[in-house]
């Protein structure tokens, strides 16, 4: 059954995934907030006990914690590291708070061939799956030091709007399962988060929306951040640190475009460009890479996700 729900099953810590979630350069902002909003969302008990060393009570703003979802909407445009983060991250909190934590990747096939309850029976077996999985680690005292991460990504497949004219009736099922599901993780108070990815926020019932608990939004890289992930991985190249500040401005916005390098097309077309054209009779040098800016397109923004 497993196997059907979902593609990848990951326990962490996990090396490789260690190895991705730092090599994520420049999202250190980012990544430090998800940290903290997974901690208190998987032990809440936490947010009670700082009120009270640093306070002297549990302050009443502390309440408003208590009634959210264990649930976080990753969007952005395409190649910003929305999916790689939500991958990885569990392997980070992981190591930093002691944590046993399994990853699960709901399968695509979620959304099934369009028979009727097909797609609703699917979404209910999967979040049926992870109470089952996470229920083992049910605490007295609030604190767990095992859970889970259920990973929905190209969540507009799934979560997209019931307001929609062309939604059959199975797809506004197929929503309506969704949000049971996340009403439920919230109900039982289970260690359990869940992380939707989308490339077009705007699309998304606004039910789901209305239900995650923070709504982290991926930008393209700007110029400082270029800089950070050049200066990173040409190390060692000889290329002087003023050349690296050209690149990453020649990376970026222009006259002849309104946007810059996302960091797949840096870490993916970019500099692996730049291996293959020296490997393996030349040395990488500043004006390799500064002819490559000029043929390598970045990827077009999808100008649909709000």
């Amino acid at each position: 059954m497993e196997q059907m729900l979902f593609d990848d099953i990951i326990q962490f810590p996990d090396e490789e995934s260690q190895r991705r979630y730092n090599s994520l350069v420049g999202l250190d902002d980012l990544k430090a907030r998800l940290n903290k909003e997974s901690e208190i969302l998987l032990n809440p008990q936490s947010l009670a006990k700082w009120s009270q060393e640093k306070h002297g009570s549990v302050l009443p703003i502390i309440s408003l914690f208590h009634s959210r979802h264990p649930f976080f909407i990753f969007c952005g445009d395409v190649g910003t590291g929305k999916t790689t983060l939500a991958e990885t991250f569990g392997d980070h909190l992981a190591r930093e708070k002691n944590l046993r934590l399994t990853l699960f990747s709901l399968s695509l096939n979620a959304r099934g061939s369009g028979n009727a309850g097909e797609m609703t029976n699917f979404i209910a077996t999967a979040f049926h799956h992870i109470k089952k999985f996470t229920s083992q680690f049910l605490s007295t005292d609030g604190t767990y030091a095992s859970g889970c991460i259920l990973l929905i990504d190209e969540a507009d497949a799934l979560a997209e709007s019931r307001d929609t004219e062309r939604m059959e009736h199975e797809d506004r099922a197929g929503v309506n399962s969704l949000i049971q599901g996340l009403d439920s993780m919230k109900r039982d108070h289970l260690p359990v988060l869940i992380v939707m990815c989308t490339n077009r926020l705007g699309t998304i019932d606004p039910a789901v929306r209305r239900r995650a608990a923070a709504i982290f939004q991926f930008r393209r890289p700007n110029e400082t951040q270029r800089y950070a992930l050049l200066k990173t991985y040409l190390s060692g190249t000889g290329i002087e640190d003023a050349d690296l500040q050209l690149i990453a401005k020649l990376t970026g916005e222009n006259k002849q475009r309104s946007y810059g390098y996302t960091f797949s097309d840096l870490t993916q077309n970019l500099l692996p460009a730049l291996v293959f054209e020296t490997y393996p009779n030349d040395m990488i040098t500043k004006d390799i890479v500064f002819r490559l800016t000029e043929k390598i397109v970045p990827t077009p923004p999808l100008n649909e996700w709000k």
